[in-house]
């Protein structure tokens, strides 16, 4: 086999957001092959955070209007879902913003005299642990005008729908939105031919990653590398592996070198709320007594899809984490 020195050149921009990098020389068809999987877990799973939910006093529902305000609701949930966040601390899943016209006309001293003027995220006073990260437009607006609202920032991975929205114990008048939470905005690469020594069929492969500021590219295509290590894990060898027959029916287990049985046993026996689930998607769980690592690995996703407020989209995360731990849901592994 021939022998491949991998190499990665990096190049970013100066805000961070934008980073070139180059991989070669790899064997031929790797490229591709390489490419298209890390492009896949960057546009889908590289965690980041964005409006979930939104609370206008005095509106119920999506469709109104605002007296004072040129925008209507569904225009200013489109404009507020435009803002990117970053959280400064690794535990905070989920911030509350409190936006009110009145104060923000006093603090920065708006004549209330002008008709209108623009309201931008940049105005917003937000918590300690919370950034914004660009300037967006919100709405125009008269200063005079009655203007309160709410809205929770999340953490979270890929698109978020409203329909499988859970969020638990919102108050009444809480609008659910849509909104892609994930970090990287766009993510492509390209292959080219390299000569490497007597070959002139090797590959060199260029992936150009943007983010939304809130993690670097090279931070993004780690965290995506890791990702696709921790899946393939399973299958390498090295862990626990367990075996079933074409009826789906427990064999026999082996234990890798770096695999422990009572390791395994100990990830089984922990709590749901210890292995990264979403807080929204473990109250949704407990409330159908699942409780345990190993309650969840013995369910099917069928079952999972019956409880209420549980969707595809849940399930998915749901499934994400127990890989992590190389663990299944029940009959999953024959699907």
């Amino acid at each position: 086999m021939r022998s491949i020195p991998r190499m990665i050149n990096v190049s970013s921009d100066e805000d961070g957001e934008k980073g070139t990098f180059i991989y070669s020389p790899l064997a031929p068809g790797y490229g591709v092959t390489i490419g298209n999987s890390l492009r896949r877990v960057l546009l889908s799973s590289v965690p980041g955070c964005g409006i979930v939910s939104i609370y206008i006093e005095g509106v119920l529902h999506k469709f109104c209007t605002i007296g004072g305000m040129t925008e209507d609701v569904v225009h200013l949930i489109e404009n507020l879902k435009g803002i990117r966040f970053k959280f400064l601390s690794e535990v905070t899943n989920q911030v509350k913003v409190k936006v009110d016209l009145a104060e923000i006309v006093s603090r920065l001293n708006i004549d209330t005299k002008v008709p209108s003027f623009a309201l931008t995220s940049g105005m917003l006073n937000v918590p300690e642990d919370l950034n914004i990260l660009n300037d967006v437009h919100i709405c125009t607006v008269n200063p005079n005008t009655n203007l309160s609202f709410m809205f929770i920032v999340e953490k979270g991975i890929g698109y978020v729908d409203s329909v499988d929205n859970i969020t638990p114990h919102l108050p009444h008048g809480f609008i659910l939105v849509n909104n892609v939470l994930n970090a990287v905005k766009r993510a492509a690469f390209h292959v080219e031919k390299v000569r490497y020594g007597e070959y002139t069929d090797y590959e060199s492969l260029t992936l150009e990653i943007v983010t939304d500021g809130s993690i670097t590219p090279f931070q993004s295509l780690s965290n995506a590398s890791t990702i696709l290590l921790d899946n393939f894990r399973v299958i390498n060898g090295n862990t626990n592996i367990d075996f079933l027959d074409k009826n789906s029916n427990f064999i026999t287990s082996y234990i890798g070198s770096s695999g422990k049985k009572n390791q395994k046993d100990e990830i089984l026996s922990k709590s749901i709320k210890d292995i990264g689930l979403h807080e929204r998607v473990v109250e949704a769980l407990m409330g159908n007594n699942i409780h345990t690592v190993k309650d969840l690995t013995e369910s099917t996703e069928k079952g999972l899809l019956e409880i209420p407020k549980l969707g595809t989209k849940k399930i998915s995360d749901i499934k994400h984490t127990l890989a992590h731990f190389n663990l299944f849901l029940k009959n999953e592994l024959s699907q």
